[in-house]
């Protein structure tokens, strides 16, 4: 990310806190950080630090959330089961919308998290394609 997108980013902080603090320590500090946080993140990561993150990204943390979002469908689909199969009590069908309510949730945090995974995997510079496992 450019310079200046990173000074645009944090000025508004360095601004916001500069009233805050009371001590020139503080102030400097932030003032130190909101300079040179901007260098930090525009530095390079080498090539075997990406790697490992493409290969714990690929074998460990894309299998389980796939096998957390199948199970999360699973849940929800058993819920439609019991909403669907106990029309006459109440309490069973309040029971099986509960059941959907939550592995509609489940699914939409395993989506958020792959999410997530994608944004890091690309803003640190790895291969996208170690994300086409899901």
């Amino acid at each position: 990310m450019p310079l200046v997108v990173h000074y645009f980013l944090f000025s508004p902080i360095l601004v916001l806190y500069w009233g805050i603090m009371k001590t020139n320590i503080l102030r400097w500090l932030l003032s130190f950080f909101a300079i040179a946080f901007p260098f930090a993140a525009s530095a390079a990561i080498p090539a075997y630090v990406l790697n490992m993150i493409g290969k714990i990204n690929t074998q460990i943390l894309n299998p389980i959330i796939a096998i957390m979002f199948a199970l999360a469908t699973v849940y929800f689909i058993w819920g439609v089961v019991q909403y669907i199969w106990n029309p006459e009590s109440d309490e069973a069908r309040e029971k099986g919308r509960s059941v959907m309510i939550y592995g509609i949730i489940g699914m939409t945090i395993m989506m958020s998290v792959f999410a997530i995974m994608k944004f890091v995997i690309s803003s640190i510079g790895a291969d996208p394609a170690v994300m086409n496992y899901v």
